[in-house]
């Protein structure tokens, strides 16, 4: 679940519905670090569950930093 107002955010990896690993994101590196998180697992879909506009603004800046960093377009993202 997102926190608008943590300096971390809380990320858990499922791999067939059991859990791989779980890491606090800092908000400074919160981009880098999912992107990392997304390569390390092939990860292709990410479900963001907490407050909706909050979500889908780091949806949208999410996406804008794949498309400008990695020029890819690999990631689903979901609003839950």
């Amino acid at each position: 679940m997102l926190r608008p107002y943590e300096l971390k955010q809380q990320f858990f990896v499922y791999e067939d519905n059991f859990l791989t690993e779980s890491v606090q994101i800092p908000m400074s590196n919160l981009y880098q670090g999912i992107m990392d998180l997304a390569k390390k697992y092939e990860i292709t879909r990410i479900d963001f569950t907490g407050p909706k506009q909050y979500s889908k603004g780091l949806a949208r800046k999410l996406k804008e930093f794949e498309a400008s960093k990695y020029e890819e377009d690999n990631l689903e993202i979901n609003i839950m």
